[in-house]
């Protein structure tokens, strides 16, 4: 008896936002085996300047085109229901036998949710969350779009940056979702300057993207400089926009160096040349305080340890002395001395063993493997 062939599905992902400007996003749309899917699609809002079509062959799918992020940020009313309407079309479309819909937003997914009993199809979902939802603070739309998904269960996976997140939207909607695991922010390992130890009595400590007094700890990090004994500290910034930023560091870190913004492959050489990373986000929203961010996994895949708050986010994350120290910046003196037995402890001189635990626990590669697995098993 001649056996039956089984197509491969189709694999489409759609979001209300620029899901092609997330870096963990490309490293995972690369990263998949194309083989596996009859086709891909991608449908989104594109951002120039942001967004960016992918080198192999798929279909693109503009919900919205937007000449830039402030023309993004400032929607009427009119292209956010054009958006809607549009999105809705195009789940219409796509949820259909032998589909896979992987989506980043929340209002997508419960439109996919509802469409999909309403249909009746073996379409199969994929929840991928980058921004956290707290139902305290959640808008009218993502309020209701909670209580469906506590009520009807109906995606297959979900995925999330960091393990509180998983926990709370499971929490959120009564556990309904059959597999979900955690997919951090991460990237490929570097082969950098894999050396350890220094060629220098200098220690260089830096902080890559832009930096404010409200939503960073910069004034903590003046403190705290001015506490720490080392006497052959160098602070590199990277990334800075703020020309106000830039005269308040030069002020108060007279021998920092201070550098405008720049491209991705131009930072390999401020990586490189960094002993410590710093992460000065301050909990100012709940993403922030519940964020471990894709610059964190940029520093340790170079082997560079890092210096951050408490965050609970990162407090998870940070179980290994050679990944760096998490301090109470709001305590500068406290800090600084928590800082200085960790410098003292020259745990930043274990930069090769740190590439080497990035290379064979933190991997995007790796989680690429396991998501890609998942993903065999639902058809």
């Amino acid at each position: 008896m001649k056996s039956e062939r089984i197509s491969h599905p189709d694999l489409v992902f759609i979001s209300l936002n620029s899901i092609s400007a997330i870096p963990v996003f490309r490293l995972i749309v690369n990263g998949l085996d194309r083989s596996l899917f009859s086709n891909i699609t991608i449908c989104e809002c594109f951002l120039d300047g942001m967004s960016a079509r992918f080198q192999f062959k798929c279909k693109y799918v503009d919900i919205l085109h937007f000449k830039d992020a402030p023309s993004f940020n400032n929607q009427g009313v009119r292209e956010k229901i054009t958006k809607y309407v549009r999105a809705v079309l195009c789940l219409f479309k796509y949820i259909k036998n032998n589909t896979i819909l992987y989506t980043n937003d929340l209002e997508i997914l419960t439109l996919s949710v509802i469409l999909k009993r309403f249909t009746k199809t073996n379409c199969r979902i994929v929840y991928h969350q980058f921004e956290a939802i707290e139902r305290e603070n959640a808008n009218f739309v993502k309020r209701i779009s909670l209580r469906v998904l506590s009520a009807f269960p109906g995606h297959e996976l979900a995925l999330f940056p960091e393990r509180n997140r998983l926990n709370l939207f499971l929490e959120l909607i009564n556990g309904h979702v059959k597999e979900s695991f955690v997919f951090p922010n991460t990237c490929h390992p570097k082969a950098g300057r894999l050396s350890d130890g220094h060629s220098t009595d200098r220690l260089r400590i830096g902080h890559i993207g832009n930096l404010s007094l409200e939503a960073f700890y910069l004034a903590e990090l003046v403190e705290v400089v001015k506490f720490l004994k080392h006497t052959h500290l160098e602070f590199i910034f990277a990334g800075i926009k703020n020309k106000d930023i830039e005269n308040y560091i030069r002020a108060n870190i007279p021998n920092a160096t201070i550098v405008g913004w720049l491209d991705h492959e131009s930072l390999r050489e401020v990586y490189e040349a960094l002993d410590v990373g710093l992460v000065l986000y301050k909990p100012v929203d709940f993403n922030t305080d519940y964020c471990a961010p894709n610059k964190l996994y940029e520093y340790w895949s170079f082997g560079i340890p890092v210096i951050a708050p408490e965050l609970k986010g990162l407090v998870p994350v940070f179980d290994l002395p050679l990944k760096g120290k998490l301090v109470d910046f709001a305590n500068g003196q406290r800090a600084a001395s928590e800082i200085q037995n960790w410098i003292n402890e020259k745990q930043y001189e274990r930069r090769k063993e740190l590439i080497q635990h990035f290379s064979e626990k933190l991997s995007v590669d790796l989680f690429i493997e396991k998501l890609q697995s998942r993903l065999k098993t639902l058809f």
